[in-house]
């Protein structure tokens, strides 16, 4: 299990008040519980979201301040007053956040409309305002910045639960139905790597929306046998899947920067797995042949598109060449499919054009 982080005296204060809340006297090891699930949830990072849904975590702003350093300060002073038709000195760029306790840029701490509205409201970002949706002040941003949208919902994203897994499978199943075949097997496929000795409990995520599931991914233990005789450890993923209804709005990648930001943390090197590079070269994966990887199985010369791989570790896959083993549990019998299936809902198979198989 991944190592517990050290006590936070805010998260604490949480806890204790959950624990005052219910009355209940909770031991060590559920208080350590709830911690963990706190920490490794998207809440806990959700200290640098603005009010309007901006993260202010890597502005520049905030960075000079709080590295006090003066020609960041300089430069992002020359590149807004240029933006805004304005004059701002270097003097005026110290931010430590929009919702943050601390100094502010003049703008953010008496202009902007929206920081303004939002702390008149008493609301802890707009998207807990009934009018977010109508709110012209908010639109323009949310029109040019797509993540906006995701930080202002109220969207986390936490370890997978034994009672979630039913859940779980059906999304699976309605994400994936018809789309590489008529039917699908993924959440049958997901059913059987739970129980297999190459799952990663830890690395098991799902996104929730107002208590609903929308999203789930996973990560398997694999490996590369490198052509100099090596076996390296590496990881890959999936399935991974958003609801079919809130497809292309942002949270698939959301949910794979924080499940790709975890398994880092784990210190895990590499992931390599079949996808689409148009949408998962956008979190840093590129074509595993670039990195020196086959796959396997896979006749010299064919078309390798399809496999990808991100380091997770700078440098991890230096000096590897060898082939990508996928994890046995992977492979799964028809009739399994068909049998573990019949305890859903009916859903009608097409075959239908794009479809691999």
């Amino acid at each position: 299990m991944a190592a517990m982080p050290p006590y936070d005296p805010a998260l604490r204060l949480i806890v204790d008040t959950v624990i005052l809340a219910n009355g209940e006297r909770l031991s060590r090891l559920r208080r350590d519980k709830l911690q963990f699930e706190y920490f490794h949830s998207e809440v806990y990072m959700n200290k640098y979201i603005a009010y309007c849904g901006l993260n202010c975590e890597m502005c520049e702003a905030r960075l000079a301040t709080v590295n006090n350093d003066d020609s960041l300060r300089e430069k992002v002073a020359a590149e807004w007053s240029a933006l805004n038709g304005v004059t701002i000195t270097p003097e005026m760029i110290n931010c430590v956040g929009c919702r943050i306790d601390g100094v502010k840029t003049p703008y953010c701490a008496s202009l902007c409309p929206i920081r303004q509205c939002a702390l008149g409201r008493q609301v802890e970002t707009c998207g807990g305002c009934v009018e977010m949706n109508a709110c012209e002040k908010l639109g323009s941003i949310l029109k040019n910045n797509k993540e906006c949208m995701i930080n202002l919902s109220d969207c986390i994203i936490r370890s997978e639960q034994p009672e979630d897994y039913a859940a779980v499978e059906n999304l699976i199943r309605e994400a994936f139905w018809n789309v590489y075949r008529p039917g699908c097997s993924e959440h049958y496929v997901m059913h059987v790597l739970r129980g297999d000795p190459a799952f990663i409990r830890e690395l098991d995520f799902v996104m929730e929306q107002g208590g609903h599931l929308i999203g789930q991914n996973m990560f398997m233990k694999t490996v590369i046998d490198a052509d100099d005789g090596r076996v390296i450890p590496v990881l890959t993923m999936g399935p991974i899947c958003i609801t079919p209804e809130l497809k292309r709005k942002g949270f698939g990648k959301k949910l794979l920067d924080h499940s790709l930001e975890k398994a880092a943390e784990m210190g895990f090197g590499a992931v390599l797995f079949e996808g689409n590079i148009g949408f998962y070269g956008k979190s840093g994966f590129d074509y595993a042949r670039n990195f020196g990887i086959r796959y396997h199985d896979l006749p010299a010369g064919a078309d390798d598109s399809f496999f990808l791989c991100k380091e997770l570790i700078p440098g991890y896959l230096s000096g590897v060449t060898g082939v990508y083993q996928t994890p046995a549990g992977y492979y799964v019998e028809d009739a399994a499919v068909e049998e573990f299936d019949r305890s859903f809902p009916p859903k009608t198979k097409l075959k239908l054009p794009g479809q691999l198989f």
